[in-house]
Parts: C-alpha cells; sequence; structure tokens
C-alpha cells in the first residue's frame, strides 16, 4: 500500500546506528509491558546490527523464524530468545522492582 500512495517504508533500523539509541529503545520496550514491542524493537536492533540473515546464520535459527517472532506480531519463545540475544552481544537480567514502582499483583487463583 505505501508503493501505491507513493510513501517509503519506515524501519527504524535506519536510525539506531550508536549502541546508545539500540538500548535506548530495548529499554523503552522493555519498560513498556508490551511484548509486541519489544519483539519487534528487538528486531529493530537485530537488524541494524547484524541483518536478520547475518544472525539467522549465526544463530542457525531460519531467517523466516526470525522475521516472524522479532515483528509487532512476533512472540520469540525462550529457546529463540537467547541465542539471539547472545548473538547481538546483550543479556537479560531480573532486578527488583524500585519501591516506587507499581509491582504487579499476583493471580487470584480459581
Amino acid at each position: 500500500m505505501a508503493d501505491e500512495l507513493g510513501i517509503a517504508g519506515f524501519d527504524a533500523a535506519e536510525y539506531l546506528e550508536t549502541e546508545a539509541a539500540q538500548l535506548s529503545l530495548l529499554n523503552d520496550a522493555i519498560a513498556s509491558g508490551h511484548p509486541a514491542y519489544l519483539a519487534n524493537a528487538l528486531g529493530a536492533v537485530a537488524r541494524a546490527r547484524k541483518g536478520i540473515s547475518g544472525l539467522a546464520r549465526e544463530t542457525g535459527i531460519k531467517r523466516q523464524t526470525l522475521t516472524k517472532s522479532l515483528s509487532l506480531r512476533g512472540n520469540p519463545t525462550l529457546e529463540t530468545l537467547f541465542p539471539i540475544l547472545s548473538k547481538l552481544g546483550l543479556t537479560m537480567q531480573i532486578v527488583p522492582v524500585a519501591n516506587d514502582q507499581e509491582r504487579p499483583r499476583p493471580r487470584a487463583r480459581a
């Protein structure tokens, strides 16, 4: 549709030239709490750093799987996520929520 309207497609990866910009995007996505935003942001960082084809070669994960997983409709599994992070030179760390931030409430058991 963008071609029909004469509008160029937008890819955030083209603007993520520095590690600081990439980390800022990923941290914002994590803070948002929206899994689709995080998957898409990780895809943009992957495209900016290595390209999806390069990442596929390094991780052994099919390019189509990466493209689907790292999109707004994606939902990468941990089995997919950890090799991606590793090959991008990133890691995931769990830290306690600061006292002034809202903590999720435990779900009531039925």
